[in-house]
């Protein structure tokens, strides 16, 4: 998901059909700069619509990411069920700026890369691409992207190293 979906779920936005359960992806928050000259507010945060249609989606979630969210739960109880997923202390969405920078906190802390959230999202595709290439719709409805022309050509060096792993099946069926 893109940071401005990220910060605008809800728990109201959690659904679940059986034992499956899945985030429905509707809204966003957007960061402006204030071009009001009579305000002391440098920035705006305005909540809208996802950034196309097909941004719209719903995005299954995998048992690790349900204990997570169950464990959340417990842990703030003031805030399950009619708030957002992920607030501060102001109850006001994080900025992608300020998730950038709790996230480098946490990769130093942890003594790992310091990533992006951004560079999640692109790495969950790549991941996803590189495993299994042929499912580039699927892919492509996750991320929310508005074809899945979008989706292979931002990723278009994976779709070109899984052709050459495909031809070199040949070759190596020549050795036996």
């Amino acid at each position: 998901m893109r940071w401005g979906e990220v910060s605008r779920l809800e728990w109201q936005d959690i659904h679940q059909d059986g034992e499956v359960w899945y985030f429905k992806v509707d809204k966003q928050y957007i960061t402006i700069k204030n071009r009001d000259e009579n305000s002391s507010e440098k920035y705006i945060t305005i909540s809208d619509k996802p950034k196309s249609e097909k941004s719209e989606r719903y995005i299954p979630l995998c048992d690790e990411a349900k204990e997570i969210l169950r464990l959340v739960a417990e842990r703030f109880p003031q805030h399950h069920k009619d708030d957002h997923l992920i607030f501060s202390t102001t109850n006001n969405p994080y900025s992608s700026s300020t998730a950038n920078r709790l996230l480098k906190a946490m990769c130093i802390r942890a003594k790992i890369p310091v990533v992006t959230p951004h560079a999640l999202r692109h790495s969950f595709a790549s991941i996803l691409l590189n495993e299994d290439g042929k499912n580039l719709y699927a892919v492509s409805d996750l991320l929310g992207h508005s074809s899945s022309d979008v989706t292979y050509k931002r990723y278009i060096d994976i779709f070109e190293k899984n052709k050459i792993n495909t031809i070199n099946i040949f070759k190596n069926l020549n050795k036996s």
